[in-house]
């Protein structure tokens, strides 16, 4: 079993209007695991994020969430918007058991998610290996952190907390000027 890696980096901790937030570059060595996206499409999240051309952004979302959730899918709807066409956007379900392809096929549509933004799922135990390589930990469903990754020309950020999503942008086109 591969161990999470992390190098050490200094954390910048932001004070908005959004609220604070904290942005980390991180090291994570991804298992290989079998995730579908909403069109029944496979996909290795691991090559996804890592890609040395390009922009990702990895947000985490269950259907039925009240809290975060709602936030976190109407910034991940501004960036659709607002970035450039390549970058990839994706959401990976806390629920897989519940959020199935059929059911993330129906919320992307509801949501007027783009081609581009990419709900995911899999088997419960591929998904817990992704969010505990990610440390990504939560006790109840609906008590789950706050976290966005930016994967930008091969490197990863962790941004914990809920910046505001014209502040995403501003740190994109900070990290690939």
């Amino acid at each position: 079993m591969m161990a999470l890696q992390r190098i050490a980096a200094a954390s910048l901790f932001v004070f908005s209007a959004a609220g604070a937030w904290a942005f980390q570059s991180v090291q994570v060595t991804l298992p290989s695991v079998e995730l579908s996206d909403q069109h029944g499409r496979h996909l290795d999240l691991g090559q996804e994020l890592m890609a040395p051309d390009g922009v990702a952004v990895l947000s985490f979302f269950f259907q039925g969430c009240k809290a975060a959730c709602p936030v976190t899918e109407a910034e991940m709807h501004f960036l659709d918007t607002q970035l450039a066409p390549h970058a990839r956007l994706l959401t990976l379900t806390l629920d897989p058991l519940r959020d199935t392809v059929e059911r993330l096929a129906r919320h992307a549509a509801q949501t007027g998610a783009s081609a581009r933004w990419r709900f995911l799922t899999g088997d419960r135990e591929a998904v817990d290996a992704l969010l505990d390589r990610l440390d990504v930990r939560f006790g109840a469903l609906d008590e789950h952190p706050t976290v966005i990754f930016l994967a930008v020309h091969g490197q990863l950020f962790r941004l914990n907390g809920q910046p505001d999503a014209r502040e995403i942008v501003a740190l994109i086109k900070r990290l690939t000027s």
